[in-house]
């Protein structure tokens, strides 16, 4: 049988009452923007349009990124390499 309800359960939200009504506002006032005369879709956008979110991602992580390699891959190379010289010197005996 198919919930015919408009809205999801109460316990199935994802949002409580006070943040769907933020997020509702916020979405009334960019629609209402949109209706301004003079407003095109190319004029809404913020900053560069041309970068993808995918860009900002990856901007924003490469210097965490960098700081965690600079912390641990000395030490991950270090215990390879012992690894790899006791499996090669185990079997010169």
């Amino acid at each position: 049988m198919v919930d015919e309800r408009p809205y999801p359960a109460r316990d199935d939200l994802l949002l409580d009452d006070g943040a769907a009504a933020s997020a509702s506002e916020t979405l009334s006032g960019l629609a209402a923007l949109r209706r301004r005369p003079g407003i095109t879709d190319a004029s809404l956008l913020l900053g560069n349009g041309a970068i993808t979110l995918e860009d900002i991602v990856r901007e924003e992580l490469r210097p965490l990124l960098k700081a965690w390699l600079d912390q641990n891959l000395p030490a991950m190379v270090e215990r390879l390499v012992q690894r790899e010289i006791r499996r090669i010197t185990r079997d010169v005996d």
